[in-house]
């Protein structure tokens, strides 16, 4: 009788045991696909990012919109908000009309190019000095002004002034 006690407490420990691990791997893939969203087929992002036009995953810190040309923005809701309100969103930026962006990095390079008697390039966007370029995009509409100034009495330095009223 104690064997088939042993073999009894055996059995149901290892079925809590692999119960356990069953669980915990539904969770690991569980919260996996709430750190996703899909927009479309062809695009899916993280809860929080923002994407332009259904179609390109911007950081919008680092873009210049124009906001006369914004149709609509609105979120996706993360599929895990039904189970609980803690998970973000993504969030779509609809245009009227779709310009280009320019790649201000590229906009760059091709100025200081054209321009190799320069030491130093400074970028202006809006009354605000940008040090790393490197990432940002520029919507190009008829708002779009670039200014650009070589100052050759002080420090041989061209200054790239670019507003968007």
């Amino acid at each position: 009788m104690q064997k088939f006690k042993n073999f009894l407490l055996l059995v149901l420990i290892s079925n809590f045991s692999f119960a356990q691990i069953n669980q915990n791997d539904s969770l690991n893939s569980f919260k996996t696909d709430c750190e996703k969203i899909k927009i479309n087929d062809s695009l899916i992002v993280k809860a929080g990012d923002y994407v332009l036009d259904k179609q390109k995953k911007i950081n919008i810190s680092k873009t210049l919109l124009d906001s006369t040309n914004i149709k609509s923005i609105y979120a996706i809701q993360n599929p895990c908000e039904k189970i609980h309100s803690g998970y973000r969103s993504a969030y779509i930026i609809e245009r009227k009309e779709q310009f280009a962006l320019l790649k201000l990095d590229d906009y760059v390079k091709n100025i200081q190019s054209k321009n190799t008697d320069y030491d130093k390039f400074q970028v202006i966007i809006n009354g605000k000095l940008i040090d790393d370029y490197s990432e940002y995009l520029i919507e190009v509409t008829k708002k779009t002004k670039f200014i650009i100034t070589k100052d050759e009495l002080r420090e041989k330095k061209i200054t790239i002034r670019i507003e968007q009223n």
